[in-house]
């Protein structure tokens, strides 16, 4: 029994920053208002942004979503939203596949070890936080060191069709390289706001059962 409530918390603690760093990518790459706030910032040259970009999210959010809210963009970059849609259709795929995974570690946790449930519990969070926090530092560090050659490794591997456009190209103008540095900061943020949430929450956990059976 010990052996399968071990292996419960792993996956729980697995699965915690796969949950953490999807879900805040989720609510942040969504998010108008972040965009609206960027283009206050950098003022982008392009009639109607908010329009363009609230068109262009919904292209890539929704699955069944045609081309036709993209119609403003040339070949090429209609084939590389395409290709970025792809991946983050994948994205919710493996989120929700996580979030299943995660709720049903909970439930087989609970009855592995009824009695020690909480402070069970309490450990996956505080160590999934934990775990959460030392990859996104990890993340960070790269990021912060060579941001161009990480930027440039990754479009390599995920993507096939052109994703380099000149800087009059309306790609580029709505979504220049200082929105792409703003936003990986915000996810950033975002995912150290949850992982210190998760780990206070454990410990917090732990503490009170501790003391409860005193």
């Amino acid at each position: 029994m010990n052996r399968l409530r071990n292996f419960l918390i792993l996956i729980f603690v697995l699965c915690i920053p796969v949950v953490l760093f999807l879900g805040v990518f989720r609510l942040t790459a969504f998010n108008m208002y972040f965009y609206e706030s960027q283009f206050n910032e950098y003022e982008p040259k392009v009639e109607n942004a908010v329009e363009t970009t609230a068109a262009t999210l919904y292209f890539l959010k929704e699955k069944n979503a045609g081309t036709e809210y993209i119609s403003g963009y040339i070949n090429e970059e209609q084939e590389h939203l395409i290709e970025v849609k792809g991946i983050i259709q994948d994205i919710f795929i493996v989120l929700y596949s996580t979030l299943a995974l995660l709720v049903a570690a909970g439930i087989l946790l609970y009855f592995a070890d009824k009695k020690n449930f909480l402070v069970n519990k309490g450990l996956a969070l505080f160590y999934g936080g934990g775990f959460s926090a030392i990859l996104v530092s990890v993340f960070l560090l790269l990021i912060s060191c060579c941001f161009d050659k990480v930027f440039t490794l990754f479009h390599q591997i995920f993507f096939k069709t052109t994703w380099q456009f000149p800087v009059s190209s309306l790609l580029i103008r709505l979504f220049p390289k200082i929105f792409f540095i703003d936003i990986i900061v915000k996810i950033v943020i975002g995912i150290y706001a949850a992982s210190l949430f998760f780990n206070i929450s454990g410990f917090y956990l732990i503490k009170k059962e501790k003391l409860r059976k005193k």
